[in-house]
């Protein structure tokens, strides 16, 4: 005989059983209730203080991008401040993968072509950083580029200059070094204005006249 959900057939022992069941099955509902929604809450946390720290940081770069501007300008006035900013963003970003100060890009590419970006030496040498195509086809060609011309976009002109620079101090672990092999060794005169210009920025940093 099937028993039933009837009050008046159950005894208090079944009763008792059924309401102990109910409420173990509510607590552990109840209980993965609560642990999901702490789950979620603490990933909505997680995504929330991400996107913080990740404005911040676009805050923090933005700032640093327009004070490289800034100090561009110092040493070449004549230039548009739109340029400027282009230029900053390509060395405050190889400036870190490379591991170069930023004011030592910024000297090299003031004595190279005081901010030309289509200038071309007589020897062929091209852009902001003065590319030699001719020397260096293995790191044009992994870049990809195609056309030499695109050797004058800032970008390029930049990667492949600090690429250069930082390959010559690896091989001599000396500044006055590299810059003598990155110039081509028959301009002295070169060496001691980067390193002037190095200087000068690095003691307007130091004023703190961001």
């Amino acid at each position: 005989m099937y028993w039933t959900l009837n009050p008046s057939r159950i005894d208090n022992t079944r009763l008792k059983i059924y309401i102990a069941i109910f409420v173990g099955i509510f607590a552990i509902w109840s209980i993965n209730v609560l642990n999901t929604n702490k789950k979620m809450i603490k990933q909505r946390f997680i995504g929330q203080k991400k996107m913080i720290e990740q404005i911040k940081k676009n805050e923090n770069n933005i700032q640093q991008i327009k004070y490289i501007a800034k100090k561009i300008i110092q040493v070449q006035p004549k230039l548009d401040v739109e340029v400027a900013l282009l230029i900053a963003k390509s060395i405050d970003k190889y400036s870190q993968e490379y591991d170069i100060p930023v004011n030592l890009i910024i000297a090299i590419i003031k004595r190279e072509s005081t901010f030309r970006l289509t200038l071309t030496s007589n020897a062929g040498c091209k852009g902001l950083m003065q590319i030699n195509p001719s020397a260096h086809p293995e790191k044009i060609n992994e870049l990809k580029i195609q056309d030499e011309n695109e050797i004058f976009f800032i970008d390029n002109n930049i990667n492949l200059g600090c690429w250069i620079f930082n390959e010559y101090y690896n091989n001599t672990i000396d500044i006055k070094s590299a810059l003598t092999k990155y110039v081509g060794g028959k301009h002295p005169e070169y060496i001691e204005d980067i390193l002037s210009t190095f200087a000068e920025l690095t003691i307007f940093d130091q004023k703190g006249e961001k």
